[in-house]
Order: structure tokens, then C-alpha cells, then sequence
């Protein structure tokens, strides 16, 4: 008798796992929408995740560029020297220099337009803000101590010191008012006067087909951080 009971609880016992949640005979089809919109959602973040990855390196970048241009800006009033941003469009690196000279006729004291044109066209102007060859970084080790006497030297200042842009990201070219247009190779300056004035520049910083436009400011000693590649024809509007 104790053996029926036991073969028939058993049997009821099967009919009921066998009877319940249909587990064995696979997923419902609310439980098949549930998991499609997890992976979706989960597919979704990962993008976005990745999209702000790649933004935040060229936020991160031009960032830190927007707060040197606005601490040579200071450098260059304060100790009443003219400074330089310097870039070096072929290797990714860009740091702050020093005017090696003296001479209060190179500090370029522009109150004016008027003043700015009249140094724009000094010959000595000219040829010292459109020098391409780095003082100290030249292959010539006679010619290295003329170089760096008569323009630009390394500060000693660690702020200033060279940044090395992180792998992925470059400059596409400077466009800058004493160019006579876009610059995408070699070594550029943009110039930080002592009566405060900077001289207007477009910094284009790039990663991949995303540019960042970094815009100095003449007359705020600052600079804009814009998250698109402005033109030729906005930076000549804006002069």
C-alpha cells in the first residue's frame, strides 16, 4: 500500500513539472522581448560610451591648449617679455617660449591697428615671426646660439613645458594673422605681446575625421574651444 502511494506521488509530482512553467519548451515571447531590448540598451551605451571617449580626448586636449594660451597671455604682461605659443604640426607637440633679447624694440608695443600694420611690415618682424627653425633644435650646432640670441628660446617655466599630443590625435594646420594662410607643416608661433595683446589664431586639433577650431582671442588674452573645423572665411571675418 505504502509503495502505490509512494509510485503515485511520484507520477503526480513529474505531471506537475511537466504541467507548470514551460520552461522546457523554450522562451516565451515576452521573455524574447526582454532580452532583445537589453542588448539593444546595452548596444546603445557601448556606442555612446566609445562617441565620448573619442570627444573627450580632444575636449581633454584642447582644454589644457585653451589654459596655456591664457597663462602665456599672463606670462607675457607680468614680466613684460613677448611669448610665444609654439607648435609643431609635423610631430604632435606644442610648448611655451621666451623671447631671448633686450631689446625693447622687439617687445612690439601695439596700441592700434595702425601700430599693428606698421609692425606687421618690419622687416625684422617678419623675420622673426615667421621663423620655422626651432632655436636649439637645429642640425647646425654653429648656427644654434645665433638662433637663439636672436629669437626664440625654451622657457624654464614648467607649464610651459612640451606637451606631446596622445596617439590618435594631430593638428590639421594653424592659421594665424601674420600667415599669409593656412600653416600645416613645419614649426609655427602665435605671439603674446607685453600690452596684452594675442594675436588672433584658428589651432585646428584633430582626431580621426572630428576637428576641434581652438580661436585665441586678441584683446581678452583667452581662447574659444569650438567643436567644429571653422574656415579661412570665418577667421577673416573675424579679423
Amino acid at each position: 500500500m505504502d509503495r502505490t502511494n509512494v509510485k503515485a506521488r511520484k507520477t503526480t509530482s513529474a505531471t506537475r513539472r511537466s504541467n507548470g512553467r514551460p520552461g522546457n519548451a523554450g522562451f516565451t515571447l515576452l521573455e524574447l522581448l526582454v532580452v532583445i531590448l537589453i542588448m539593444t540598451m546595452a548596444g546603445t551605451l557601448l556606442s555612446v560610451g566609445i562617441s565620448s571617449i573619442r570627444w573627450a580626448n580632444l575636449s581633454t586636449q584642447s582644454r589644457r591648449m585653451k589654459a596655456m594660451v591664457r597663462y602665456l597671455y599672463e606670462k607675457a604682461v607680468l614680466t613684460n617679455h613677448v611669448y610665444s605659443l609654439t607648435i609643431d604640426l609635423d610631430k604632435g607637440r606644442y610648448w611655451g617660449e621666451v623671447q631671448n633679447t633686450s631689446d625693447p624694440c622687439h617687445k612690439y608695443l601695439m596700441a592700434n591697428e595702425e601700430q599693428k600694420k606698421e609692425a606687421d611690415n618690419s622687416p625684422k618682424y617678419n623675420e622673426l615671426s615667421k621663423q620655422k627653425a626651432l632655436p636649439g633644435d637645429t642640425d647646425n650646432e654653429e648656427e644654434g646660439p645665433e638662433v637663439r640670441n636672436k629669437g626664440f628660446g625654451h622657457s624654464k617655466d614648467l607649464l610651459l613645458k612640451q606637451t606631446k599630443l596622445p596617439e590618435g590625435l594631430r593638428f590639421d594646420g594653424v592659421l594665424c594673422e601674420h600667415f599669409d594662410g593656412l600653416e600645416d607643416s613645419g614649426i609655427v608661433r602665435i605671439h603674446f605681446f607685453p600690452n596684452g595683446y594675442v594675436e588672433h589664431a584658428f589651432i585646428y586639433l584633430a582626431k580621426g575625421d572630428d576637428v576641434y577650431t581652438i580661436e585665441t582671442l586678441p584683446l581678452r588674452g583667452t581662447a574659444e574651444v569650438n567643436k567644429e573645423k571653422l574656415g579661412e572665411d570665418e577667421f577673416a571675418k573675424a579679423r
